[in-house]
């Protein structure tokens, strides 16, 4: 039978979008031609020792080398967990039979056709043993992560890459997706979609597609604009229409994800995707579970609720609310990712001042599967010098298929509150204390 895989979209995570987990570096160097490449070689070397890439010998890496298609499939069954399948093939699909390729590689190639990775075309028509391209591990990644069906969607990069006329029409919603997922990214704003991927690239690829693993941004409507803002709202359920897919709010919050919602009555009516998750402080339901009369916080992107989760107690979001703003693991000080790294494995809270910005850091430790996450969703001044950071986590519920791979969720959050701040709360979403951290 034909497997595919599949990831639960976790909508929650769009808030966390753009975050990185951290691991820890390898303690001895295992390469040593990686000069000019260190940009990759924390990646390269997690990878080494994760035993999803290899060297070439006598301590060589050979960064600038292109990497194969036949490198590339290999790596991707290992990062994914499948390599124990590739082995153990016993039976090619018929449609495989007649085909040449190398015996010790059938194996990969029939574990990634059975999983989508790879189409029967592209076994047809691929030389694996020739160099794979930048357009072509976007089609990779996607099917990684389980996002194949959303490549019907029309997406718009023409503020993004500047060689957009340079991708394949087909191929743009490939690019888009694994762009917005933070897994591949342009240079001096262009993709360079027919560029051959070279090896330093191929462990950032890989290390970033396994630290999204689990972890995935939900997509946001057709046609977006990938500027869109996240919007947070709090308030009362009015009604809510499961013809049109629409929930009427009483919002309780001043900030509005359109201007029509600031009416006087502060009554806003917003569609929402019928495969948001509404957390109802226990477990995760469809979010047509949500009752009229309830309190609940909204994510909102592009005028559409995304996540939904409940408020039983209104008291537990005083104060005014402080904007957050996500950051990549890559652009954060040295101390900061240091930080995180303390509480990577066994998970906890930290925040660490640096001028007068505030760096939040929340980890759910390590996990033996994807559909794990963590989400700062919101901070607010308690009182004065005080300010309470609300953290939601989330496990894969009972029937979720998941990746079968080790995964570290973690946020990362930055707030510029001003006035002097004296402690920082982490709390969660029905106001229990996690930590206090003072300043």
């Amino acid at each position: 039978m034909r497997r595919t895989l599949s990831i639960t979209i976790v909508t929650m995570l769009i808030i966390t979008v753009m975050i990185m987990p951290a691991y820890a570096a390898p303690k001895e160097k295992p390469f040593k031609d990686m000069k000019g490449y260190e940009w990759a070689e924390e990646s390269v070397n997690r990878m080494y020792e994760k035993g999803i890439l290899k060297g070439v010998g006598n301590g060589l890496f050979n960064p600038q080398k292109p990497v194969t298609w036949e490198e590339t499939i290999i790596m991707l069954i290992r990062a994914l967990g499948l390599e124990d399948d590739a082995l153990s093939v016993k039976e090619i699909p018929a449609e495989l039979k007649n085909l040449k390729i190398d015996q010790s590689f059938i194996g990969y190639v029939v574990t990634a056709y059975e999983n989508g990775l790879i189409t029967l075309d592209e076994i047809k028509t691929i030389n694996f043993k020739t160099p794979i391209k930048k357009v072509e591990i976007a089609r990779l990644v996607v099917r990684a992560l389980g996002l194949e069906d959303y490549v019907d969607g029309e997406y718009d990069l023409a503020d993004v890459f500047g060689d957009i006329n340079d991708i394949d029409k087909s191929d743009i919603p490939y690019v888009y997706i694994s762009y917005l997922e933070d897994i591949l990214k342009g240079s001096n704003g262009k993709f360079m979609p027919e560029k051959p991927v070279i090896r330093a690239e191929i462990g950032v690829i890989i290390d970033r597609l396994i630290s999204r693993l689990g972890n995935i941004i939900p997509l946001p409507p057709k046609s977006p604009d990938i500027y869109s803002k996240y919007n947070y709202l709090n308030g009362t359920v009015i009604d809510i229409d499961k013809h049109d897919n629409t929930l009427s709010l009483k919002i309780s919050n001043l900030e509005r994800p359109t201007e029509s919602a600031y009416d006087g009555n502060r009554e806003v009516k917003l569609t929402y995707r019928e495969d948001a998750p509404f957390f109802n402080g226990i477990e995760y339901n469809d979010i047509e579970d949500i009752k009229t009369g309830e309190y609940v916080y909204l994510t909102v992107f592009d005028s559409q609720i995304v996540f939904a989760g409940l408020n039983e107690e209104r008291e537990i979001l005083p104060g005014k609310e402080i904007e957050l703003e996500a950051v990549d693991l890559e652009d954060v000080p040295d101390d900061v990712a240091g930080e995180l790294e303390d509480i990577r494995e066994g998970g906890g809270y930290k925040a660490v001042k640096i001028g007068s910005t505030y760096y939040l850091l929340a980890a759910a430790g390590e996990k033996s599967t994807g559909g794990y996450s963590i989400n700062i969703y919101s901070a607010r001044n308690s009182e004065e010098g005080n300010i309470d950071v609300f953290v939601m986590e989330r496990s894969p519920k009972p029937g979720d298929m998941v990746t079968q791979a080790i995964t570290y969720p973690c946020d990362i959050k930055v707030i510029k509150p001003s006035g002097k701040v004296n402690t920082i709360r982490f709390l969660d979403n029905k106001g229990n204390i996690l930590k206090v951290i003072s300043f």
